[in-house]
């Protein structure tokens, strides 16, 4: 996870230079969650999600 996630932050900032509008969403949990419970409480504003149900 930790790699992934700066690589993910350096994308974001990158992004962000461009004027996009793009934030990095991090969980810690030490217990598997469903995906469609985390989808579930994503604001109405979130337009695109990568994630994925299971």
């Amino acid at each position: 996870m930790g790699s992934s996630a700066k690589t993910a932050h350096e994308t974001v900032d990158y992004l962000l230079n461009l004027g996009e509008i793009v934030v990095v969403f991090k969980t810690r949990s030490y217990r598997l969650f469903k995906a469609t419970k985390l989808i579930e409480i994503l604001p109405r504003t979130v337009q695109k999600s990568n994630i994925r149900p299971s």
